[in-house]
């Protein structure tokens, strides 16, 4: 009856272990399908972003000319712009010229890695500079239309350009950069000033201690300088031995 339980007992193990294995592959197998489901369902998610930037990228032009068609219309108005707004105007094309070139870069980029990596910055940085040439355009075609036309929208048109800086030089963008770093420098400087006198003012304060501890101590000697006669020591001697100690440990 004992060797019939204990057989029994034995067997009943070995089919437990047995579960606990099959248990065991199961878990291992669901894991790797819920790591399996989870990369796919980013496949599926990049897949989808992916065709969603191509459709938006069909509706973008490969490059942006507009500076040159914009030149060849202004090259009619020359003689009615003031020499200074000329200039200055000018360096507006050259803005508008530079965002151009940056467009061309980012389109040929982003058209040839959306499929791969839809969330790649160029395709962002493309929508935003296309964006800014729109509104450059928008603008410089005003001031080509009104330079001759309604004049306070020209003005109005012209002074936010100034106003935002586009028609600074190159020296003189430098110059603000460098105005900068130096507004940078002196609140440094500031700070540093105000750290010594801090400093300063501590020790002006420990000095004032020191010489009304030296004060009292002439005071003492002063009370004293009648006990000390009777054996002939000459006070003005002792307090020029201490004033000169003292002098020698504050120098």
């Amino acid at each position: 009856m004992d060797a019939l339980f204990l057989k029994n007992i034995q067997s009943l193990n070995l089919e437990l272990s047995g579960l606990n294995k099959i248990m065991v592959d199961i878990e291992k197998t669901i894991d790797e399908n819920i790591s399996t489901f989870g990369e796919l369902q980013n496949h599926i998610e990049t897949q989808r972003q992916s065709i969603k930037e191509e459709n938006t990228l069909k509706n973008y032009p490969s490059g942006a000319q507009g500076s040159v068609f914009f030149h060849n219309v202004m090259s009619n108005k020359f003689d009615l712009f003031d020499i200074n707004h000329l200039n200055k105007i000018t360096r507006f094309f050259t803005y508008i010229e530079k965002l151009e070139d940056q467009y061309a870069s980012l389109y040929s980029k982003a058209t040839t890695i959306y499929h791969k990596n839809p969330y790649d910055q160029s395709i962002s940085d493309l929508y935003s500079v296309y964006a800014k040439i729109l509104d450059s355009y928008h603008l410089l075609f005003l001031l080509i239309v009104e330079v001759d036309g309604d004049q306070l929208l020209y003005h109005q048109v012209f002074n936010k350009l100034e106003d935002s800086g586009i028609f600074l030089t190159l020296n003189e963008k430098i110059l603000l950069d460098t105005m900068a770093e130096i507004s940078g420098k002196l609140t440094e400087i500031i700070k540093s000033v105000k750290t010594q006198i801090s400093v300063s003012n501590e020790t002006n304060r420990l000095l004032l201690q020191s010489i009304d501890a030296l004060n009292r101590l002439t005071s003492d000697i002063n009370y004293l300088s009648s006990d000390i006669s009777s054996i002939g020591y000459n006070v003005s001697d002792m307090q020029s031995e201490i004033w000169g100690l003292s002098q020698v440990k504050t120098s």
